[in-house]
Parts: structure tokens; sequence; C-alpha cells
């Protein structure tokens, strides 16, 4: 269900536009700023990488490795999706993105955030690894 209101804010226009539970987007004359658990992940992400260091969550980097599957043939791809062994091995192939080891990810401030808050372990894209086309 979509509900959009307009206000008027001084200095400008301002508009709302509810995209679904927990999450809300505002359309500005510059842009848009998206709020929910999704913006909090992303921020956690950001805020807790090595600096230069592109972080990616293991939603990420699987959704990486589904495009792949994509590019292959139907026959290929079936047989790879119903064989986890298969998957498992392309997934640990795609060595642009190192799992970090760490215990806990750690803003450069020192505050402490659990795996947990971004959908488990996260990888590092470092970019001496990173390669156009990883498959």
């Amino acid at each position: 269900m979509f509900r959009y209101d307009t206000h008027l804010q001084k200095p400008r226009d301002h508009a709302s536009l509810e995209v679904g539970k927990g999450m809300q987007r505002f359309f500005e004359p510059e842009g848009y700023h998206l709020f929910g658990s999704f913006m909090s992940e992303l921020d956690t992400l950001e805020a807790t990488s090595r600096e230069g260091i592109t972080q990616i969550s293991r939603a990420c980097k699987d959704a990486i490795v589904r495009e792949h599957l994509q590019r292959l043939g139907d026959a290929a791809r079936e047989a790879t999706l119903t064989d986890v062994a298969a998957l498992e091995k392309l997934q640990k192939e795609f060595d642009g993105a190192i799992e970090r080891s760490d215990d806990k990810l750690t803003t450069s401030k020192g505050e402490e955030h659990d795996y947990s808050e971004v959908g488990g372990r996260t990888f590092l894209i470092y970019k001496d690894h990173a390669v156009s086309d990883p498959f």
C-alpha cells in the first residue's frame, strides 16, 4: 500500500512517499533519503569498513554469485542451483571478496557492532584482488 503526502515546509516543498512498513522515502529537490533497517545496515557497513576499502554484506556477495549463475546456460544453472556443494564452491571462488575474520565490526571511533546487524559475516573488496568479471 502506498500513501503519498505533500507538505509545505519552509523554505522548500517537501513530499514523502510511504513505501512499506518501517521504510519511508523523502523526496526533496536535491534527491531522496531512505530510512529503515536497510539504511541502518548500509550505515554500519560504511562506518565499519577499513579506510579506502569497500565492505559488502553476505547478501550482496550472494547476489553477485546469483547474477553470475544467470549468465550461465539454463542446464548449467539448474545443475549448480540443485548442487549445494557446487554453489558453495562458486561462492568461494569469488576471491574478489575477502571474508572478515574480526570478532566484531568496529568504527573508527571505537564503537563495536555485531555481524548480526548487517545480516552476518561481511566481505572486504581490496583493489588489488577485485577484477571486472570475477567469474
